[in-house]
C-alpha cells in the first residue's frame, strides 16, 4: 500500500498513465510502499537524451537571465554543458556502483539507467553529448533568440528553475471543463511573456521532430494555452509555440485550435477519472482530506519490452524485468 498527500494532472503524468500505471504508482503513489526509498531514488533515474535535455533548459535559462539582465546573450554555451555532461555521466557510474554494492541511495545525483544495471551505451551517450553541442549551438543562431532580443523585458514571466514552483491553474467549468473540477493541473512551461496583446508561452524540445512527437506537443500546448486563459488572458490571445532546437527552425507561435483544447480537457477528466476510481481519499475529522491511499496491484502493470526498458521502475517490478530478460523467469 502505497500514499500521496495530493492528486493533480501534468503532461509527464498523463503520459504514464497512457504507457502504464505501474510506473504512475510508483512516481506518485510510492509514500508507504515497502520499497518506497528505492522508488524515490529511481524517479531521478535518466537516459542520456532526457539527461543532455535537462543540461540544454538549464543553459538555455541561464542566457536568458543573462539577456534580461545586461541586454545580451552569452555565447558558446555549448562547451560548459558538455563540460557538466560529461562530469553528470562520472557521477551517474559512481551512484550507481555504490547502489549496486548494496550501499543506500544517495538524496541527489541522476543515475542512468545503463549505468544502473550494469551496461555499456556509448552510442546513447555520444548521441547526448551531440544534443547537448547542437541544441545550444542552434539556438545562439536561432530565430526564436532573434525575436526574443526585440522583446519588451519587462513583460517577461520569471524564468522558472527546479526550485520554484510550477505554473498551475485549477479544473473548473469556465475552462471547459465537466469532470475533473477542483482538480489542479501543472503547465510548466519553458518561456512565458506578452508581445503587444497575446500571451507567448514557448516549450525548448531538443529530441527529434517526429509525428508522435509532434502530437505530444500539440497536447502540451493545448494545457498550456488552459494555463493562459485561467491566468486572464482571452483564448484567442494566447499563442503557444513547441520550439525544436534545430537549424533553421521558423519562428511561429500560434493560438490552439478549439478540437485541441478539447481533446486536452477529456483527456484530464479521463485519467482523473480512472485514478480516482483506484485511489482511496483518506479524511482527518473535520472531513479535510490528508493523503490519498493507492494499492499497488490495482496499477496494472503494462509490460512491453521497448517501454520497460526505458523504465526505471524495472528493477522493483517483476512484469518489467521479466519484459526486458525474459531468462530471468527461469
Amino acid at each position: 500500500m502505497g500514499s500521496a498527500k495530493h492528486r493533480s494532472w501534468s503532461h509527464t503524468r498523463g503520459n504514464l498513465a497512457d504507457t502504464c500505471l505501474r510506473a504512475l504508482y510508483y512516481q506518485y503513489f510510492p509514500w508507504g510502499d515497502p520499497d518506497q526509498n528505492l522508488a524515490w531514488f529511481l524517479r531521478r533515474a535518466a537516459n542520456p537524451d532526457s539527461l543532455a535535455g535537462t543540461i540544454v533548459h538549464s543553459f538555455i535559462t541561464t542566457g536568458l537571465r543573462q539577456l534580461l539582465r545586461v541586454g545580451e546573450y552569452p555565447l558558446g554555451l555549448d562547451q560548459p554543458a558538455i563540460a557538466e555532461y560529461e562530469e553528470s555521466l562520472r557521477v551517474s557510474q559512481r551512484i550507481a556502483e555504490s547502489v549496486r554494492r548494496g550501499k543506500r541511495p544517495p538524496d541527489e545525483g541522476t543515475v542512468l539507467f545503463h549505468h544502473l544495471y550494469g551496461a555499456e551505451d556509448p552510442a546513447a551517450e555520444e548521441r547526448g553529448r551531440g544534443v547537448v553541442k547542437g541544441a545550444l549551438r542552434a539556438f545562439e543562431d536561432s530565430k526564436a533568440l532573434a525575436f526574443l532580443k526585440l522583446t519588451n523585458f519587462d513583460r517577461w514571466r520569471p524564468l522558472l528553475t527546479d526550485t520554484d514552483d510550477r505554473p498551475s491553474f485549477v479544473a473548473a467549468s469556465d475552462l471547459g471543463f465537466s469532470g475533473a473540477i477542483g482538480l489542479r493541473v501543472y503547465a510548466a512551461y519553458d518561456l512565458a511573456l506578452r508581445w503587444g496583446d497575446d500571451l507567448l508561452i514557448v516549450d525548448w524540445k531538443t529530441g527529434a521532430k517526429t509525428p508522435r512527437s509532434e502530437v505530444a506537443a500539440k497536447r502540451q500546448l493545448a494545457v498550456y494555452t488552459l494555463w493562459g486563459v485561467a491566468d486572464g488572458t482571452p483564448v484567442e490571445r494566447v499563442r503557444t509555440l513547441a520550439y525544436w532546437l534545430h537549424d533553421g527552425e521558423p519562428w511561429e507561435p500560434c493560438a490552439a485550435c478549439p478540437q485541441d483544447l478539447r481533446s486536452v480537457i477529456e483527456t484530464i477528466e479521463a485519467h482523473d477519472a480512472q485514478e480516482r476510481s483506484m485511489v482511496t481519499a483518506v479524511a482527518d475529522k473535520h472531513g479535510e482530506i490528508v493523503k490519498y491511499e493507492a494499492d499497488r496491484a490495482a496499477f496494472k502493470p503494462q509490460p512491453e519490452r521497448k517501454k520497460c526498458g526505458w523504465c526505471p521502475y524495472r528493477s522493483i517490478c517483476s512484469s518489467g524485468n521479466l519484459a526486458v530478460s525474459p531468462m530471468m523467469a527461469a
